[in-house]
């Protein structure tokens, strides 16, 4: 609305590029198990017409549960190998997402959880994109949720009023973007 824009969502709880938590039964919670269908679940999982639905503008905001996986090692080592893995998987995301949208920007948000750790890889991931040569990856650091003042959903999950404010900060960002390319 903030936009005046047409849109879609794919929404999926639990959903990651290394690690899912997902506690509906669905074994292949991955991201790029089922980037290309309507919906992971029969008998809606029709592949997606990505020539019929070409957008200006790609958002995601994946890495939350990826981070549980690299936080749960005791070692540093481990972390770090955790860590790298969840980089090259979400480079390969960001390149299937540009092999199906060419023209479209994409942005990269994380940070509402307060994982900070993850963002770092994916900036990372975003930028090896960039140095290739596509000008139109980019990434920002969402702002954290404020638990003491807008409270948690289950989980620690951010509140409708939390996604409300991101909705606005997500949006002026994405006009610095368009102004400035």
């Amino acid at each position: 609305q903030y936009l005046n824009a047409d849109y879609s969502a794919v929404c999926s709880s639990g959903t990651g590029f290394i690690v899912c938590w997902d506690n509906n039964g669905i074994e292949d919670n991955y991201i790029d198990k089922f980037y290309n269908k309507t919906s992971k679940l029969e008998p809606y999982n029709v592949d997606w017409n990505f020539t019929k639905h070409q957008y200006d503008i790609i958002f995601i905001n994946l890495g939350t549960n990826d981070y549980f996986a690299v936080d749960d090692l005791e070692k540093e080592e481990d972390k770090k190998a955790k860590l790298e893995e969840f980089k090259e998987a979400y480079v390969n995301f960001l390149m299937l997402v540009r092999e199906k949208y060419p023209t479209a920007y994409i942005i990269s948000g994380f940070g509402m959880t307060h994982v900070p750790l993850v963002y770092t890889y994916i900036e990372e991931a975003s930028k090896e994109l960039a140095d290739k040569g596509d000008k139109k990856v980019f990434c920002f650091q969402l702002e954290e949720q404020d638990i003491e003042k807008d409270g948690q959903a289950r989980y620690g999950h951010p509140t409708i009023i939390t996604h409300k404010k991101q909705a606005i900060y997500i949006v002026d960002k994405i006009r610095e973007i368009l102004k400035d390319n």
